[in-house]
């Protein structure tokens, strides 16, 4: 199985789509296999139609920034 994240995660879509390719958004909803992810600066058609989009967990990496603090669960 892919990786997976829990919904309100940063990522970072590299998927197939060239219009959403390297934008960074994050993930609204998840099922088994894909899961909804909104990307706020793409100009892809289906993003601005729907607002989200489903995709596989393979076209998403986790978004950190260089320097960026990690927050984890046993932290909260």
């Amino acid at each position: 199985m892919d990786k997976t994240y829990p919904i309100g995660t940063k990522i970072k879509y590299i998927g197939y789509c060239k219009k959403c390719k390297d934008k960074i958004g994050k993930i609204v909803e998840m099922r088994k296999n894909t899961c909804y992810i909104t990307l706020p600066k793409s100009t892809c058609s289906a993003m601005r139609d729907t607002g989200k989009v489903m995709c596989n967990w393979s076209d998403v990496e986790l978004a950190v920034r260089k320097n960026e603090q990690l927050l984890f669960s046993f932290m909260e």
